[in-house]
C-alpha cells in the first residue's frame, strides 16, 4: 500500500517522494484511464501499480502504469553537515497492448496518450507548486526508452521514463 502525499522529511527520503508520484499519477484527473470511458469505470479499473504487475487472473489488463521504488544520489553537504543535496530518481514505465478489447490495434495510440497525460500532470503549475511544497524540487521527466516487444503473438508497447527532481534537504 502506498503512504498518503506529504513532505519529504529526513526520516521518509526514499517512501515519501514515490508515494507522492505514485498519488500524482493515480490521480485520474491528472491520469485518465483511456479504456474507461464512464466517470464509475475511471474509478473501478486499476491502472497505477508500484511494480510491473503479474498477468495472472487478478491481472486488470493494459494499459497499466508502473511507478518503481525511488533512488537516491547524495551530493554535496552543508558546512554544518545538517543538509545534503539530494537527486532522486524514480522511473515510471507505460505498457499498452494492441490486444485489448474493443480497442485491438490501438496500443501505440494508448502509450502516446498516456505518455502526453504524464508530462502535462509533472508540467503543470499547480501539480509542480504541490510537488514543490512537499520537497520534489526541478522535476525533469526524461524518456528513456521506448520498445516494442511480442509477447504469445500480442505486440505489448513499454515506454520508460525516469523522472528526476532533487532539492537541499535535512539528513543529519
Amino acid at each position: 500500500m502506498v503512504i498518503s502525499s506529504s513532505a519529504i522529511l529526513k526520516s521518509n527520503l526514499f517512501t515519501q517522494p514515490h508515494a507522492n508520484l505514485f498519488n500524482l499519477i493515480n490521480n485520474k484527473n491528472n491520469i485518465p484511464d483511456p479504456i474507461s470511458t464512464l466517470p464509475t469505470q475511471q474509478q473501478s479499473r486499476k491502472m497505477v501499480y508500484t511494480r510491473e504487475p503479474d498477468l495472472g487472473h487478478n491481472f486488470k489488463g493494459y494499459p497499466l502504469i508502473a511507478v518503481y521504488p525511488a533512488e537516491a544520489d547524495y551530493g554535496f553537504k552543508t558546512l554544518g553537515m545538517s543538509k545534503s543535496f539530494i537527486a532522486w530518481t524514480i522511473k515510471v514505465e507505460i505498457w499498452s497492448s494492441d490486444r485489448i478489447n474493443e480497442f485491438e490495434g490501438r496500443g501505440m495510440e494508448f502509450i502516446d496518450n498516456l505518455s502526453d497525460y504524464l508530462v502535462m500532470a509533472l508540467n503543470n503549475l499547480s501539480n509542480r507548486k504541490i510537488l514543490l511544497d512537499y520537497g520534489m524540487a526541478n522535476i525533469t521527466p526524461n524518456v528513456v526508452s521506448t520498445d516494442i516487444l511480442e509477447n504469445e503473438n500480442e505486440l505489448v508497447y513499454v515506454r520508460r521514463f525516469d523522472v528526476n527532481f532533487n532539492r537541499l534537504t535535512l539528513t543529519g
